[in-house]
């Protein structure tokens, strides 16, 4: 579920895919729905984690949208299971 105006998306428990295809996958969905940007895409740019990706995910994977650097970097939050593990970072390409 995606939500752009609260700036997160969600996936629920035992969803298909690594948890970091899970989180890379919300991230860019988010960003193409509350961040549009026409004749230009979002790239993976950096991962931060407090600890390691879980090997599987039992409980929801959330990313929130933090914030917004000059229109082309990003910051987002990743919650598993309702903690927060750490940050994905992404780039506007032109």
């Amino acid at each position: 579920m995606v939500d752009p105006n609260a700036r997160t998306a969600t996936l629920p428990a035992n969803s298909a895919g690594t948890p970091i295809e899970q989180v890379v996958f919300l991230n860019k969905h988010l960003h193409l729905l509350a961040l549009p940007a026409p004749a230009t895409q979002w790239l993976f740019a950096r991962l931060e984690l407090k600890r390691a990706l879980p090997e599987s995910t039992a409980g929801e994977v959330t990313v929130k949208l933090n914030q917004v650097l000059g229109g082309r970097f990003t910051r987002s939050s990743i919650s598993c299971g309702g903690e927060t593990i750490g940050n994905i970072y992404f780039s506007l390409a032109a």
